[in-house]
């Protein structure tokens, strides 16, 4: 069994894990890397890169997660403002307002997105299976 990884114990333990991980790559894939190597090595480094921090997009903000669990478990909206915006009771109306509707929007541009996103794997998946 693979020893894990920790870092700082041993400076060379990533490096000779990766060099084993390129070995066995070598071994199972020699057609593949023979046939086009370029290709394959593109698209060993964009797997890494996908299953690896720091995911793409924006990190996602706490109070906006916590707005949309709110709102999934039924609370009004009056409820929710004060949970998740900082001091908002001590915010002026036009400010409190705009801070509403901020917190509102980007629960709607989360939404947005994510339907953007299904919609576009969809697509995909018809077209991969199209082909």
């Amino acid at each position: 069994m693979p020893q894990p990884l920790v870092f700082g114990a041993r400076p060379m333990q990533l490096e000779r894990a990766i060099h084993l991980f390129a070995g066995q790559l070598r071994r199972r894939y020699s057609e593949e890397i023979c046939s086009d190597a370029k290709k394959f090595k593109n698209r060993v480094v964009s797997i890494i890169r996908r299953e690896l921090p720091p995911f793409p997009g924006r990190p996602t903000e706490e109070a906006i997660n916590r707005a949309i669990e709110l709102h999934k478990q039924g609370q009004l909206w009056k409820e929710i403002y004060p949970q998740c915006i900082s001091y908002h009771f001590e915010l002026e109306p036009p400010a409190r307002r705009q801070a509403e509707s901020n917190l509102r929007a980007a629960i709607r541009s989360r939404r947005n997105a994510a339907r953007r996103r299904r919609k576009r794997q969809r697509q995909l998946n018809a077209e991969s299976i199209a082909s």
